[in-house]
């Protein structure tokens, strides 16, 4: 019988040898998808197969429900050259004019979605298992104890736009721990200027990040609040404005809709001035 772990249970990965691996997205230190090692070309066959759908079926609401695969058309303000994609329901709206969070399967994001622009996929897309898998850089945490920070260029993004520049994409990681939900908890090395560069220790040389020991070097955030989506992607679609969810706040104690609390507008301020005297 397979033994089943809890969601937030951190278990060792079966194999932590270093592989070459290649970056396609990276978001911060701990939402970094990669290509399933070996599965490259595999990777643009189905983005391909995917295009090349004609035919969509709306769905509705009564038939969606969390865990159920899709086909989703991504209508965000900054199209990354796959309007078409193919995910599964994590979150269901609160509200009846609420957006759906959708966790896409070939390129490991969560973007919310309007249920007009949610579609019945067919059974040879569903059995294709998703091309990459999610990373966390390991040893580090948040500067914030909470998020990272991406208002100006000294942060944890622009130095990994860095190393990624330097990189050519491909990196080298080693896969030391993994939790339930899919996530990986990963070394990452590249080369830079003719030397190795061990991602973490970047991160905390350019003081954007803090070292971490316990939990074998995986952070988690106490909670997996709303917020933590909302507040990352607010420079692309601003989509706290969009978000109906009532939302258990970490700044005030009360619950709401976090653009209405002025706990978390002045948490929000107080993080930014942090950043910029670091």
């Amino acid at each position: 019988m397979n033994q089943v772990f809890p969601p937030g249970i951190i278990r060792e990965f079966s194999d932590s040898n270093p592989i070459q691996a290649k970056l396609v997205y990276y978001r911060d230190p701990f939402w970094m998808p990669f290509i399933v090692p070996g599965k490259e070309g595999f990777h643009h066959d189905i983005l391909n197969r995917i295009s090349n759908v004609s035919k969509f079926i709306n769905m509705e609401a009564s038939h969606c429900f969390v865990g159920r695969h899709v086909l989703i058309k991504d209508r965000r303000i900054h199209p990354d050259g796959h309007p078409i994609k193919r995910g599964i329901i994590k979150r269901l709206p609160s509200s009846n004019n609420g957006t759906y969070c959708i966790y896409t399967l070939d390129f490991g994001i969560k973007i919310p979605v309007e249920l007009r622009c949610i579609h019945k996929i067919g059974e040879d897309l569903i059995s294709i298992p998703p091309t990459l898998f999610n990373a966390r850089l390991m040893g580090i945490k948040p500067i914030s104890k909470f998020t990272f920070l991406r208002g100006n260029v000294t942060n944890a993004y622009f130095v990994m736009k860095e190393l990624d520049s330097a990189a050519n994409i491909f990196v080298y990681i080693r896969r030391c721990y993994t939790l339930n939900d899919g996530t990986i908890y990963v070394q990452v090395i590249s080369t830079k200027n003719g030397f190795r560069v061990d991602w973490a220790a970047e991160m905390i040389i350019c003081r954007t990040s803090l070292k971490y020991y316990e939990n074998y070097g995986c952070f988690r955030s106490d909670q997996n609040y709303c917020y933590t989506f909302h507040f990352l992607n607010q420079y692309f679609d601003k989509t706290i404005n969009k978000c109906y969810r009532i939302h258990d706040c970490p700044f005030c104690g009360n619950q709401h809709r976090l653009i209405y609390c002025g706990s978390y507008q002045k948490a929000d301020q107080n993080l930014i001035n942090l950043e910029n005297r670091i």
